[in-house]
């Protein structure tokens, strides 16, 4: 009897997928739209400058040349951060990434072949996003709340917190 039902389960979650209809859920996803090119494992932000994404791929950020869409290209990438990208803007020659656990990491994207990380700030929570504007950066923090930082004009990275829970 337990052959039979650990045969019988076997077979609906076998055939579920095909009387489910994947096809119609493929064809719902793609209205209107065209798969051009894919990349990458594990991407939880992007951000574009130009000919180039900045793509977080797991703890590394890495520059694409995106110049023809349908053959993305490997320019540079960092180093293992020290945590997995969440969020990452790209603002002159800098790249403002949140790293989850790591904070906020600054990396110098001036020349996209060798991005060089140029500072960074743990902030006290979970670094899920950011937002620059001008000479700050707004690192949402999960339980650290909104955290401001500062960088002092025509300096590589000074931060000052402004305001955190």
């Amino acid at each position: 009897m337990k052959k039979l039902f650990v045969f019988l389960t076997s077979l609906v979650l076998v055939m579920l997928p095909l009387l489910t209809g994947p096809q119609v859920v493929s064809a719902q996803q793609a209205q209107n739209v065209e798969l051009v090119s894919q990349i990458g494992g594990l991407v939880k932000a992007v951000a574009l400058q130009g000919n180039y994404a900045y793509v977080g791929v797991g703890p590394r950020l890495v520059i694409l040349n995106v110049s023809d869409a349908a053959h993305p290209a490997v320019v540079g990438q960092t180093g293992v951060l020290p945590g997995v990208m969440e969020g990452v803007v790209v603002s002159g020659n800098y790249a403002y990434v949140a790293a989850g656990d790591g904070g906020l990491c600054v990396i110098n994207v001036a020349d996209p072949a060798h991005p060089a990380e140029a500072g960074s700030y743990d902030t006290p929570g979970y670094a899920e996003d950011v937002a620059v504007s001008g000479n700050y950066a707004y690192v949402a923090d999960w339980d650290g709340g909104l955290v401001i930082l500062r960088f002092a004009p025509y300096h590589v990275y000074l931060p000052l917190v402004l305001r955190n829970h």
